[in-house]
């Protein structure tokens, strides 16, 4: 039989309330003696309250006697001390100790204290007691009561499993709120070189723009790193702009995540993103991120409102934050996530928008009339194609127009132009304009120059950094005024027409990598000067060049004295790409080649801008050695 231990047998107790208000009060002292007194005759029975007694066994919790309803039940802690340790307490007491009930308090009591005779340890008494008025409700804590000792354990030594717990059970969003504070601060405690601060500016921007569904899906550890992360990233830019403030910076991370939804865990990726803009003109939002994930992981999704960003509109700099799943919602495999590493960054690069402003010009009648002369020219013979001059007209925010010169034979039963598009089902709206009679074929069949105007939804030629591909949009008009006239001849198109052909061999010829890099290829190929030879120069010289400039593309850093350069000989040509982050060594450079004064048939150029790098090259098609030595000569000088 266990003898109970008297209180004369306590070691000395001193409040931490009475040394810090300098008073002694009785009934502090005597609400402690009565917790250690219940906790010490159960869990020290018979056993020397020594400094390494209490180090091994604490905590320690004490719950009271079950007994007929309605009655008061209590529990009891004695544990080292730990800031938040009570709140926890009483937190998992009050709502879990019977799950799915808020009990109401009977008896709330906690206090820190020393035991001068056992050290200077200070520690933590706490007593909180409930109202039992439900008989079910007794069943339910003889139960409960020993699985939630773990976590109470737990939680009361431990600071991060007690926000654990408290997560798994369900924090509402108010209560996360404190805690993501609570890691903050303790994170600027821990780390000042790293955070300051400021960072719980950063944390309230957070809380306003996110929703409350997104708070309370995700756990409180994780909506701290998206804070820090992002706060980080604002801290890095700010320096690199310091430095380099004409190149573009972007940081990118990713984190594996899980959402706690009603029906069970979801995992999701989330991806951090970091960048500096160059331009008042530039946009950067979530469409551009995932048609930037989309050229590595088709299958991607973004999550519903996963999605925060900030900005610092002083400085330029943009951070932002978006979550993806698979659309089977299945984990990411390593080779995605390596694939995304490897390559998201300069995928993103490319998407950033640049915002132009609309054109006014206003169409030249002389010209429209000129124009429809010459076409009537060209028609000297009932079956002469029609003669057709497309010319771009306007841009607004949704749509493209085209104004069209047609001049076509009038034969017998010729459905009008507004007839003709109708029965077709055109994909162009059709506006008209004019219509006029200018000329006789053999006395009998008319000349009808009709002048109208087409508009198109510009969605669907813009390209991966949402410029507009106008080329792709007048193919477009072409083929739809092929569809419903039949074959035309496009007068004024006979060069992008060649182009077209030289572009499809080159993208032919490149393959799966050519597909890869399309974005990359266009603004290649239309780099290539004089444009002239964009319709006649071998394909196979195009791929050379571009394989050069893929090889030199995975250069990380330039130097700003010099340049990276490749240099090949193909079939007794000389080839060369070269990158550049001095703009001024370019323009000297390609001041030094224009000395030579090589003929346009016998030098090609490539000047390409991507992003905040340049690149120059050379194809020399001439067989005149000396030259080919003195172009080699200026080109080796530059990276000397």
């Amino acid at each position: 039989m266990k003898t109970v231990m008297c209180l004369k047998s306590l070691p000395k107790i001193v409040s931490v309330n009475e040394i810090s208000h300098k008073s002694s009060s009785f009934f502090y002292t005597e609400a402690v003696e009565k917790i250690l007194k219940k906790i010490l005759q159960v869990h020290f029975y018979q056993e020397e309250l020594t400094e390494e007694v209490l180090m091994n066994k604490l905590p320690v919790i004490v719950f009271s006697s079950l007994d007929k309803p309605p009655f008061s039940f209590s529990t009891y802690i004695f544990s080292k001390f730990r800031p938040g340790a009570g709140v926890f307490f009483l937190e998992m007491i009050s709502r879990w100790l019977i799950p799915g009930k808020r009990n109401n308090l009977s008896v709330f009591f906690a206090t820190d204290i020393l035991l001068p005779e056992r050290g200077d340890q200070v520690y933590t008494v706490a007593e909180v007691g409930i109202t039992i008025r439900d008989p079910q409700d007794i069943e339910r804590l003889r139960v409960n009561r020993k699985a939630i000792v773990g976590e109470l354990e737990l939680g009361i030594s431990s600071a991060y499993h007690a926000h654990q717990i408290l997560e798994m059970k369900g924090l509402s969003v108010n209560e996360k709120t404190t805690i993501i504070q609570e890691k903050i601060a303790q994170l600027i405690y821990r780390f000042p070189k790293k955070f300051d601060y400021d960072v719980f500016s950063e944390m309230q921007q957070f809380f306003l723009a996110t929703p409350e569904a997104f708070k309370g899906m995700r756990d409180c550890r994780y909506m701290t790193r998206i804070v820090c992360t992002l706060y980080r990233f604002q801290k890095i830019l700010t320096e690199l702009v310091e430095n380099e403030s004409k190149a573009r910076h972007l940081i990118v991370k990713f984190y594996k995540t899980r959402l706690q939804l009603p029906f069970g865990v979801k995992p999701v990726l989330g991806i951090f993103i970091g960048l500096n803009f160059l331009r008042e003109n530039e946009v950067f939002a979530k469409k551009h991120i995932i048609k930037a994930i989309h050229t590595v992981i088709p299958s991607a999704l973004s999550i519903d409102d996963g999605y925060f960003v900030s900005k610092n509109e002083d400085k330029a700099i943009h951070t932002l934050y978006l979550e993806i799943e698979k659309e089977n919602g299945k984990k990411f495999t390593p080779m995605e996530l390596l694939l995304l590493r490897q390559e998201l960054s300069g995928n993103l690069k490319g998407r950033i928008e640049h915002l132009l402003r609309p054109i006014f010009m206003p169409r030249n009648e002389e010209e429209v009339m000129r124009n429809m002369i010459t076409l009537s020219q060209q028609l000297k013979y009932v079956r002469d194609l029609p003669q057709v001059i497309i010319s771009f007209d306007e841009q607004t925010d949704v749509d493209l127009s085209f104004t069209i010169i047609l001049v076509r034979v009038l034969l017998e039963n010729a459905l009008p132009i507004k007839d003709l598009f109708q029965s077709k089902g055109s994909l162009l709206q059709f506006f008209p304009d004019r219509k006029k009679n200018i000329g006789m074929i053999r006395k009998k069949y008319p000349k009808e120059a009709s002048v109208f105007q087409v508009k198109l939804s510009n969605n669907t030629f813009l390209r991966e950094d949402q410029s507009l591909d106008l080329y792709q949009a007048r193919q477009f008009v072409l083929t739809e005024l092929q569809r419903v006239f039949g074959e035309v001849r496009d007068y004024n198109g006979g060069m992008l027409s060649k182009q077209n052909e030289i572009y499809h061999a080159l993208l032919q010829l490149l393959g799966n990598l050519g597909i890869k890099h399309s974005f990359l290829l266009e603004n290649f190929f239309h780099s290539i000067f004089p444009v002239e030879h964009r319709s006649v120069l071998p394909p196979k010289y195009l791929q050379k060049l571009f394989l050069m400039l893929l090889d030199l593309q995975v250069q990380k850093t330039i130097s700003e004295e010099g340049a990276w350069r490749k240099l090949a000989f193909f079939e007794h040509r000389l080839f060369t790409v070269m990158i550049f982050q001095d703009l001024e060594l370019k323009q000297k450079l390609i001041e030094e080649v224009s000395r030579l004064q090589l003929h346009s048939s016998e030098l090609i150029s490539l000047h390409l801008q991507e992003s905040e790098r340049s690149f120059l090259g050379y194809i020399f098609l001439g067989d005149d050695q000396k030259k080919q030595t003195a172009l080699l000569q200026i080109i080796e000088g530059s990276s000397d």
